[in-house]
Order: structure tokens, then C-alpha cells, then sequence
């Protein structure tokens, strides 16, 4: 085998193309078209963060031709590299886009290609197998009667491993499922249809839906597209011709732009008329009178925006590693209470006795600890939420009930499966009531929280878990806190005023280009005046 592999490097010229002068001549064409060749693209001028864009733009640069993009690495501070296995005709489309992508963001990416860069043999990784071994584990993994295909998150499949699969492109999604309907047809019959009844691909990322042959069979009756961005119901009718008798479409941003449920149902109705259920509750009941169901009981439609956009930072600041960035949350008077339920998990009781204050009235024995465990006012209740281990929630997966509503004040009940980050247990369930009203400068402070930890519900759907144990890979998100009330303005410029000795015009000035960062406009301050760049009109 060694000898063999030798063999095969030693007869590879590899030959590259680059983008300050990309030409596609007889040589490069003869090393583009070797077979069970490895070809290496290096890319410049390139972030972290922009993998996926560029990526993404690649592959939608060379559709209808498809090619994996695998072992993706940064290499240096601006520059990564790929290999991929694609034919003369792939490299030439790439070659007269003069060898550079423009991403979404309006940034320009330049790439050189190493064409027959390596042998098959040197690095045997199919990519079209990796996938299809995917497929039949998300597809076996499920076992029951229901012939259920889960595609969810697939992008992150840890089966995958370094080989890229966007599934939101649409050329990319059709060979997904040209993948599936060979990798789970029998063997005597590999021409069949796909024997699938329920096709889930939640959060996915998807903002069309495609396909070029009919590849599901006709017993095809679940359809689960939760959590994309798909801005057009109409984007479903590739789906239309089968017997869908469930769909699942919330968290996509076309399921806010009806203005009733009624609007709603009619609209899915429209393109699936055999449909029964809708987003988990049962349709066409209407004149039974059994409600519609929303995910967000929000009977006022107007505060949606405002309690999404205070809970959004609520939990952002309650999930940093040090809770006391929640100061200024809480009201001067709110009060604070917390329960447990009877948790079964033996790690989960182990992380919750080191902060748990279990203010069951139904269990106390000694009532006098009622007062001990009602805490009032921010500094015992921040007090107590730091001792609680770092915790992850997705705003994602909560459900918001609002349950009372005036000009100044709200209470809503939140609700949901939530982590804690440092340790290695299972995810757990929260229900929140939060008591919330307007102070100054529209500012808003909660004066009453209720917190109950509990089991996860046995019902809750299991790819919501395993995606939210995924995410516990990343970091969570970084707060900034900024100061944009008129009150609070105002006392920073006072603060600057008194530590510098400036006058308002300058001292706003110094504010204003910090972005109102106290902590960056003293220290440009302290720069320039010790560097005498600071005007003596300054301190008139």
C-alpha cells in the first residue's frame, strides 16, 4: 500500500492557478482533469468568521456543478485553505470569475487553486459516502413505524466531520436528497422512491425549498420546516402534490405576516388541503370552537417586539459568567422567589444544592424560613443568581405567555429548556413569571421574578434537546452595556466633567467618540493630555 501511494504522488505535477493572473491553458486543463485528484484552494484576505460565507459563495458560484468543500482550515491570521474534487469544467467556471468572490457582507475573497494537489490514495475521503452514512444514521436512529428522515441542524452533524454540506443551498439540498433516495432504497431496488413519511428539517437555514425529481413516495405526510428563513409560504408548493396531513412551520419570518390565525391556517390550507394538524394542534375545528394555537400568547401585539427585545437581554445578561452585570434589572423594591421541583437526575441534584433556596410552601416545615427565602431588593437577588452555576437558554426554544398588560407594566411567563454550560448534564426546564414596569427615559425594571427549575417534560421534542446541547460548543454571547438615556447621559458627562475638569462641549465631545464608553474616554484622555494634545479652550 505504501509502495502504491508513493507511486501514484510521484507522477502528480501539481500545477496552480492564481488569481493575479488566472488563465486556463492545455497544462492546467490536463492537471484539472486527473482522475482521484485532490485540488487545494488558498484563500486570501480571509477572517474566521467568514468560513461559511465564502464557502457558500463558492459552491453557489459553480451551480449546477456541485463540489464538497472538506478539511477547511485557517492556516494563518488572513488566509485558509480547502481541498475539494471537481473536473476541468468546475475550475474553468471558477477561473472566468477571475478567481474571487464577492460575499454578502460586500467583501471581496481572492483564491489560488493547487490543481492535482493530491492523490486520492494519499487521502482517501469521499465525501458523497460521508454524507450518505449521515442520512442512514439520522434515518435508522429513529426506531419506530414512522419511517422518519431528520435532517435538523444538518450542517453540524458531528458525522460529517470536516466534509462542508450547506443544506440551504438549493443545488446542495437537491443532492441531498438524490443521496437519500440511494442510500435508503433496498438494494434490490435502488430506483425506488424515498420511504420516508416524516422529512424534518428544522434550523437549517433554508430560504427556499427545491428539488428537481419527485423523490418521495406518495404514503409522504410530515413535513417539518421549523426555524428557517423561509419569507413565503408559497416557497412549500415542491411539497404540494403529496398528502401532507402534518406541518410544522413556526420560527420562519412568513409566520408573523398574517394578521389572524385564521389567515394562517387558510394560507397552509391553500397548498396542503389534506392538512389536519398545523405547528402541533389539530385544524379545522373552528366551529367546535377549540382555539387555534399560538407559540407567544401575546394578546396585545404591540408589546411582542418590546417584551422579545427585554427578554433577549435579560437572559444575555443572566447567562454571562457573572451575574452582576444584571444590576439595574432589578427594581429598587422587586422581590424574588425561587422553586424546585423533584428532580430525578442525580447530577442535576448536585449542581442544584449549592444554590437552590426552595420556597415551597407546601414542604416547609419551619415557616419561618418563608421570609428567609423571599428575597427583597437587587443586591440579595443578584446576591443569590450569582451562586447559580453559568446557565445557556436560547430564546429559540422559550415560549412567552403575556399575562397581564398596561401603558407602564407587564407580566409575562416564560418557559423553556435551559443548560447549565460548565457542567456535562442533561438540559433541564425553567418557567419564569416576570413582573415588569417603565421607569425613566423608557427604561424598563422587574420588581417581581418567580424562577422554578423542574425536569425536562417527557414530550419535549428531542432534536429541540440535541440541538441545544450542540450549542454549548460556542461561547456565549458578549454583552456590551451602553448608555443611551438621557438620564444616564447626563450623569456620565458630570462624571467626565468632574474627573477632567473639561467643559460640556469638550466633554461631550470625548464622550460622543468613545460611544459613550466611560472607561475608553478616560483613557483617551489621559493619552492626549499627557501628550499635550488637548486644547487649553478645553477647560474654559
Amino acid at each position: 500500500m505504501a509502495a502504491d501511494t508513493t507511486a501514484v504522488s510521484k507522477f502528480l505535477v501539481p500545477v496552480r492557478l492564481t488569481h493575479q493572473d488566472p488563465i486556463f491553458s492545455k497544462s492546467e486543463m490536463k492537471a484539472a482533469n486527473q482522475i482521484d485528484v485532490w485540488h487545494k484552494f488558498i484563500l486570501f484576505n480571509i477572517d474566521k468568521a467568514d468560513k461559511n460565507m465564502v464557502l457558500d459563495a463558492l459552491i453557489e458560484a459553480c451551480v449546477p456543478l456541485i463540489f464538497f468543500p472538506v478539511m477547511y482550515q485557517m492556516e494563518a491570521k488572513d488566509k485558509a485553505t480547502f481541498l475539494t474534487m471537481c473536473k476541468s469544467n468546475t475550475i474553468q467556471k471558477l477561473v472566468n470569475n477571475k478567481m474571487q468572490v464577492r460575499l454578502k457582507s460586500g467583501k471581496t475573497i481572492q483564491y489560488d487553486i493547487v490543481l492535482s494537489f493530491l492523490s486520492y490514495k494519499d487521502m482517501p475521503m469521499n465525501a458523497q459516502q460521508i454524507i450518505s452514512s449521515a442520512i442512514r444514521i439520522r434515518y435508522n436512529k429513529e426506531m419506530n413505524l414512522r419511517k422518519i428522515l431528520n435532517l435538523t441542524n444538518f450542517i453540524n452533524d458531528k458525522m460529517l466531520s470536516s466534509v462542508y454540506c450547506p443544506i440551504h443551498i438549493p443545488a446542495i439540498f437537491d443532492s441531498i436528497l438524490r443521496f437519500s433516495k440511494a442510500a435508503l432504497a433496498p438494494s434490490s431496488m435502488r430506483d425506488t422512491k424515498l420511504n420516508v413519511r416524516d422529512f424534518i428539517l428544522r434550523a437549517n437555514n433554508m430560504e427556499n425549498l427545491c428539488f428537481s425529481e419527485k423523490v418521495f413516495n406518495f404514503h409522504f405526510t410530515k413535513l417539518d420546516v421549523r426555524d428557517n428563513k423561509l419569507n413565503d409560504i408559497n416557497l412549500l408548493k415542491p411539497f404540494s402534490e403529496y398528502k401532507i396531513t402534518e406541518l410544522w412551520l413556526d420560527g420562519n419570518p412568513f409566520c408573523t405576516s398574517y394578521e389572524t390565525a385564521k389567515d394562517y391556517v387558510n394560507a397552509a390550507k391553500t397548498i396542503f388541503p389534506h392538512l389536519q394538524i398545523l405547528d402541533g394542534h389539530v385544524i379545522g375545528n373552528e366551529d367546535k370552537m377549540i382555539p387555534v394555537y399560538h407559540r407567544h400568547f401575546i394578546a396585545d401585539k404591540f408589546k411582542l417586539n418590546l417584551i422579545k427585545q427585554f427578554l433577549e437581554h435579560f437572559f444575555t445578561c443572566y447567562d454571562q459568567d457573572d451575574r452582576i452585570i444584571l444590576n439595574g434589572l432589578y427594581d429598587t423594591g422587586a422581590i424574588f422567589s425561587m422553586t424546585v421541583g423533584q428532580i430525578m437526575d442525580n447530577s442535576h441534584k448536585n449542581i442544584i444544592k449549592s444554590f437552590a433556596m426552595n420556597r415551597n410552601l407546601l414542604k416547609f416545615v419551619d415557616y419561618a424560613k418563608c421570609n428567609e427565602f423571599l428575597l427583597y431588593g437587587p443586591e440579595n437577588i443578584i446576591s443569590a443568581l450569582r451562586r447559580e452555576p453559568p446557565t445557556l437558554h436560547k430564546l429559540k426554544y422559550i415560549d412567552i405567555d403575556l399575562l397581564f398588560s398596561t401603558n407602564n407594566s407587564f407580566a409575562i411567563s416564560v418557559q423553556g429548556p435551559f443548560l447549565y454550560r460548565k457542567h456535562s448534564a442533561t438540559p433541564m426546564w425553567f418557567e419564569r413569571t416576570l413582573i415588569v414596569v417603565a421607569k425613566e427615559d423608557n427604561e424598563f425594571c422587574i420588581i417581581n421574578d418567580q424562577y422554578h427549575i423542574d425536569n425536562c417534560p417527557e414530550n419535549l421534542n428531542y432534536p429541540d434537546l440535541a440541538e441545544l446541547k450542540f450549542i454549548t460548543d460556542k461561547p456565549v454571547p458578549v454583552f456590551h452595556p451602553t448608555m443611551f438615556s438621557a438620564a444616564e447621559k447626563k450623569q456620565l458627562l458630570q462624571l467626565v466633567q468632574d474627573l477632567t475638569c473639561m467643559n460640556v462641549e469638550h466633554a461631550s465631545k470625548l464622550l460622543c467618540e468613545a460611544n459613550w464608553d466611560i472607561r475608553q474616554a478616560i483613557k483617551t484622555f489621559m493619552s492626549n493630555y499627557v501628550n499635550n494634545k488637548i486644547s487649553t479652550e478645553a477647560f474654559k
